[in-house]
C-alpha cells in the first residue's frame, strides 16, 4: 500500500519531467482570424507583423480561430518524428506540412507534403493515428518543414504543441499509461467492492459512494481521452459533452453523501439547505447538457464550480473543526479533490498554467479522495455499529432473558462477516476476470491497427510484414512470389475538381474491385499510401501476374462512379515484378523492380500494365 501510493505521489511529476526532457517545444507564433474566414493563400500571405509569438498557446474561451505555425529543423539522425497536442478536447484542429523552401522561394500556393484534419468533431476512427491524444507524423526529409495548423473550438482553446522522437514517445506512453492503469485499476475495485458491501448491508451510502466513485472514473477518461477511445468513439455528442456531465454528476454524488454522511440536517439546517441548492444547480447543469449549445453550458459549469467548490469546502472546514473523527476524514478527503478539480477548471478557463497537469493531479485526487471516503464510511459505518451494540449490552444488562439474544447475534454477525468476506472475495474473481476480457479486447484492437480505416484493406505496416513472410516462404520452398504497384491515374485532379470525400469515395470503390478480381486467401492487398495499392500473390508466374493485373485495369476503366449527382471514372496505371527469391533475387529488389514497371506504364501513356520477371 505505501508502494501504491508513493507511485501515486511520484508519477505525475516524473511524467511531467519525462515530458519535458524528451518534448521539444517549437517556435510558435499565431493569428487570430475572428470572422473564420482566412483561407491558406490568405495566411501563407500575412506579413510577419501580423504574427504574434507565443510560449503556451492557451487561448480561454473564445469564438475566433487561431492559426499558428512554426518551423521543424530538419533531422539529421533520418528517425520518425511526430508532432503531438496534449490537450485533446479541442473541436477541431487543421494541419498542413509544407516544405519550407517552397515558401521561402515566395509560393503562395504550395502543394502541403501532407493534410490531416482531427478533433472531437470528427470520430475517433477518423484519426491518422489510433491514439487517446492528437498526433500525426511529421513527413520525413532532409531539410525544413513548415507546419500550419488551424484550430478551434466550442470550450476552453488550448493547442500545446510538442515534437517528439516516436520511440522516446512510445516510451513516454507506456509511463503514462501506467500510471493510469494504476487510478483506473484502483477506482475499479473501489466501485465493485462498494457496491457489494451495498448489496449486503443496503445502506444508501455505499451506493451512493459508487456512483461517485464511477462519476469520477468517467470523468477522468473523459479528460484524458480514454473514453473518446474506447467507450464512445462514434458518439460526438457526448465527447463534447463528457467532462461537464461526469464531473456535475460527481459533484452532485460527493454532495449527496456529504448531507447523509455528516447529518447535516440535524447538524446544520443552513448548510444543509446549501448543499441541497447546489446539488439542483448542477443537476440544472447536467439537463442543460442535453438541450444547451456547448458554448453556453461550458462557462456556466466553470463559473459553478469555481463559486460553489470553495463555498462547500469552507463550509466542511466548520463541520470539520466542530465535528467527530468521521466529519474531520471526510473533509480532507474533499479536500484533495477540490485541490485537483479547481487546478483543472482554472487551467481549462485559461486563468492557470503551471507545469503539472491538473488532469494528472485530478486522477491522484481521485484516489486520495476515495480512500478517505472509504475510511470515513468504515468509521460511520462502525460508530453505527458500536452504538448499536452499546444499546443492546445496556438493554441485556438489565433483562437476563437477553443474553441468549445476544450470544445468536453475535453469531450472526460472525456469519455476516464471512459472508462479506467470500463475496468481496467473489467480487474480486469477476474483477479479473473482466481485465482478462479488457485484456483480450486489447489483442483484437491490435489486429485492426493492421488495417486502413478508409478502404477496409490492409495497411502498409500490415504489407511490410507478410511481404517479408511470403519473401521467405518463396526463397524457403522455391516458387514464384509475384507484387504489383498500381496506381490511380491523375488522382490529384479528381481531389481539386471533385473534393476530398469523392477522392475517398473513389479510394474505396477501387479497393472494392481489388477485393473482387483478387480472391485467392494467400494473396493479399493493401493500400500503400494515398492512391497506391499493393497485391502479393503468393506462387505466381509473369504471365499469371499480367492477367490479373490487366483485369484490374479493364475494371477500373469501366467502373463508372457517381457521388453526389456526379459521374466520373479514372483509370489506373499498374507495374508487376514475379520471381522466385533467391540470393540474388531479394523481397527488396523484386519490389523495386515492380515499382519500376509502375513508372514505366506512366511513363509510357498511363492505363497501361506493365509486368517483368527476374
Amino acid at each position: 500500500m505505501v508502494l501504491f501510493f508513493g507511485a501515486l505521489a511520484i508519477l505525475p511529476l516524473k511524467i511531467s519531467q519525462e515530458s519535458n526532457e524528451h518534448a521539444k517545444q517549437l517556435s510558435i507564433s499565431y493569428f487570430e482570424d475572428q470572422l473564420q474566414v482566412a483561407t491558406i493563400p490568405s495566411i501563407l500571405t500575412l506579413q510577419n507583423d501580423a504574427w504574434q509569438d507565443i510560449h503556451a498557446p492557451e487561448f480561454g474561451l473564445s469564438d475566433s480561430a487561431f492559426w499558428l505555425r512554426a518551423i521543424i529543423s530538419r533531422d539529421t539522425n533520418e528517425r520518425q518524428r511526430i508532432l503531438r497536442i496534449s490537450y485533446s478536447a479541442i473541436d477541431t484542429v487543421e494541419i498542413w506540412f509544407f516544405k519550407h523552401a517552397d515558401l521561402t522561394a515566395g509560393e503562395h500556393s504550395p502543394s502541403p507534403l501532407s493534410y490531416h484534419i482531427l478533433g472531437d468533431q470528427r470520430a475517433f476512427s477518423e484519426r491518422p493515428v489510433d491514439h487517446e491524444q492528437l498526433i500525426v507524423d511529421i513527413p520525413l526529409l532532409k531539410e525544413d518543414v513548415f507546419v500550419l495548423l488551424k484550430a478551434s473550438s466550442d470550450g476552453s482553446l488550448k493547442v500545446p504543441i510538442e515534437k517528439w522522437d516516436k520511440l522516446e514517445f512510445v516510451e513516454f506512453s507506456a509511463l503514462y499509461k501506467g500510471f493510469m492503469g494504476l487510478f483506473f485499476g484502483y477506482i475499479l475495485a473501489m466501485i465493485l467492492s462498494n457496491f457489494a458491501i451495498f448489496a449486503i448491508t443496503k445502506n444508501v451510502n455505499f451506493l451512493i459512494y459508487t456512483c461517485y466513485s464511477l462519476s469520477v472514473i468517467l470523468g477522468v477518461a473523459s479528460l484524458h481521452g480514454f473514453g473518446f477511445q474506447f467507450l464512445w468513439p462514434n458518439n460526438l455528442w457526448l465527447q463534447e459533452y463528457s467532462v461537464v456531465l461526469f464531473v456535475s454528476l460527481t459533484m452532485m454524488s460527493i454532495l449527496s453523501l456529504s448531507v447523509g454522511l455528516l447529518n447535516l440536517k440535524e447538524k446544520s439546517l443552513r448548510l444543509y439547505k446549501l448543499h441541497k441548492s447546489i446539488i439542483v444547480v448542477f443537476g440544472l447543469i447536467v439537463l442543460a447538457c442535453f438541450v444547451l449549445p456547448y458554448s453556453i453550458v461550458l462557462p456556466s459549469f466553470l463559473l459553478i464550480l469555481i463559486v460553489a467548490a470553495p463555498i462547500v469546502f469552507l463550509s466542511g472546514l466548520y463541520i470539520a473543526f466542530s465535528g467527530t473523527l468521521v466529519h474531520k476524514l471526510y473533509c480532507s478527503s474533499w479536500a484533495v479533490l477540490l485541490f485537483a478539480g479547481m487546478m483543472v477548471a482554472l487551467q481549462s478557463a485559461g486563468i492557470l498554467n503551471t507545469d503539472i497537469n491538473g488532469a494528472y493531479m485530478l486522477a491522484v485526487g481521485g484516489i486520495l479522495e476515495a480512500l478517505l471516503l472509504s475510511f470515513s464510511l468504515a468509521v460511520k459505518y462502525n460508530e453505527q455499529t458500536t452504538n448499536v451494540t452499546n444499546a443492546k449490552i445496556l438493554a441485556m444488562a438489565k433483562q437476563e432473558e437477553a443474553i441468549s439474544a445476544r450470544d445468536e447475534l453475535i453469531v450472526q454477525q460472525t456469519e455476516n462477516e464471512l459472508d462479506l468476506k467470500n463475496r468481496i472475495a467473489e467480487r474480486k474473481i469477476e474483477l479479473s476476470k473482466t481485465l482478462y476480457k479488457l485484456a483480450e479486447r486489447n489483442q483484437v484492437l491490435t489486429a485492426l491497427s493492421s488495417q486502413d480505416t478508409l478502404t477496409g484493406l490492409m495497411n502498409r505496416h500490415y504489407f511490410d510484414e507478410h511481404y517479408h513472410n511470403e519473401a521467405s516462404r518463396s526463397a524457403r520452398e522455391k516458387v514464384p512470389l509475384a507484387v504489383a504497384v498500381i496506381d490511380i491515374d491523375f488522382f490529384k485532379r479528381v481531389n481539386d475538381n471533385y473534393g476530398h470525400l469523392c477522392g475517398d469515395h473513389c479510394l474505396t470503390s477501387f479497393a472494392a474491385t481489388l477485393k473482387q478480381l483478387v480472391k485467392r486467401p494467400t494473396d493479399i492487398i493493401c493500400r500503400y499510401g494515398g492512391e497506391e495499392f499493393v497485391l502479393v500473390l503468393p506462387n505466381t508466374d509473369a504471365q499469371g501476374l499480367s492477367k490479373i493485373l490487366e483485369s484490374v485495369r479493364l475494371a477500373a476503366e469501366r467502373k463508372i462512379i457517381r457521388f453526389e449527382g456526379q459521374k466520373l471514372s479514372f483509370t489506373v496505371s499498374a507495374g508487376g515484378c514475379s520471381g522466385i527469391i533467391s540470393q540474388s533475387t531479394s523481397a527488396s529488389s523484386l519490389f523495386a523492380c515492380a515499382d519500376k514497371m509502375l513508372y514505366q506504364a506512366k511513363n509510357d501513356g498511363r492505363n497501361l500494365v506493365r509486368v517483368d520477371e527476374c
